[in-house]
């Protein structure tokens, strides 16, 4: 049986990436930031038995992404959607969890999704059909299932903000969907959030740009 992991994430370009950081980080700092915790991201991804996959806004033709997609031996692909729900939503159906096999589909802006987490998400889809991991910032990090997800658990959801999380659970107890929650985990959106994660390397990079 063949897990996947589906990695959301965007180009590394200034001005694009973590934006919400800014103007307290620098355009230039804001790409490094999002270079570490993705490389992060795949070095977890890596320690995981599951096929993993970049899935890249607005296109997947960096050369940044596909140097680091062939260095861990991912493949890369491009979000279909015209919002982040559709694009999600396709992302997990096309990877066709029905036919075996579980899907887990991730940022990578979550230094705190180890392989621990990761593993602990593929088995808490032995007990449940679906498994989200919460965000602290209301949202989630994760959403994991092993058959096709409908279109209801992703339209008309307020993305990028803090009813993401309740408003899906929502749609989930209507249509009488059961689903596992993971432990909360804080994912990195705003200056502040850095002085909640405990990892080295964000401590250096903390550290670099100037926050307490």
């Amino acid at each position: 049986m063949t897990h996947r992991i589906l990695v959301f994430t965007k180009a590394p370009q200034p001005g694009r990436v973590k934006t919400r950081l800014q103007p307290e980080i620098r355009p230039a700092d804001s790409v490094r930031l999002h270079k570490l915790m993705l490389q992060g991201t795949l070095q977890s991804c890596a320690a995981i038995s599951a096929e993993t996959s970049l899935w890249v806004s607005p296109d997947s033709h960096s050369r940044y992404l596909r140097r680091l997609a062939q260095r861990y031996g991912f493949g890369i692909r491009r979000q279909q959607g015209n919002d982040l729900g559709q694009r999600m939503r396709q992302a997990i159906n096309v990877s066709r969890p029905d036919t075996g096999g579980f899907t887990l589909l991730i940022g990578s802006d979550c230094p705190s999704i180890t392989p621990t987490y990761l593993a602990s998400a593929l088995d808490a889809l032995r007990h449940a059909p679906v498994v989200i991991g919460p965000a602290t910032d209301g949202g989630y990090v994760l959403i994991g299932a092993r058959r096709s997800l409908p279109r209801q658990y992703f339209d008309n959801i307020e993305w990028g903000s803090n009813k993401v999380l309740e408003q899906t659970l929502q749609r989930m107890q209507q249509s009488g969907m059961s689903y596992n929650l993971l432990p909360v985990q804080q994912d990195i959106d705003r200056p502040e959030d850095l002085a909640c994660v405990d990892n080295d390397e964000l401590h250096r990079m903390r550290w670099l740009f100037g926050i307490e």
